[in-house]
Order: C-alpha cells, then structure tokens, then sequence
C-alpha cells in the first residue's frame, strides 16, 4: 500500500455475526474474526483500517444480538458499543 493510504473496511450484519457466533464457540481464525479484528485494532498486515458503517447497522446489531444470541438488551448494547 501506499504511505497514508487506508483501508476502509464496510462491516454488514453477516460479519458481525459470525464473528461473534465464532468467539461464542471459542473458534479462532474465522474470515468474520480476522475483519473484525482488523476493524477492532484499526490495522491490519495491509495497513492501517477505518470502518465505515452507520448507526443502523449497529441498531439492527444489538436488535440480533438480543433475538438470535439471547444476550440482554443492555450487553447488546454495550458490544455494539465497544466495536
């Protein structure tokens, strides 16, 4: 890559959800973890990453996280938040 350039990485529901499906069965390495990794750490072996996403997308996160993975309403919240 070029010097300053940066990857900018869109994360859909998909991903966000077999990351954490991936983390909840303790399984590493995933094409899901390792973006969401890069996303987390904001580099990757590419360069440095930025996501681009909307607010959307993270409410819709946490309405799967509580409907599909069971988590309460506040810990939802509380992981979109983090990413």
């Amino acid at each position: 890559m070029t010097e300053g350039r940066v990857i900018r990485l869109s994360i859909d529901l998909n991903v966000l959800f077999a990351d954490q499906r991936a983390r909840d069965k303790g399984l590493r390495g995933t094409a899901a973890q390792m973006q969401m990794d890069a996303v987390r750490d904001g580099t990757c072996p590419a360069g440095p990453v930025q996501l681009v996403t909307s607010v959307p997308v993270f409410e819709d996160w946490v309405d799967v996280m509580r409907r599909h993975l069971g988590y309460s309403r506040d810990f939802a919240q509380e992981k979109a938040d983090l990413v």
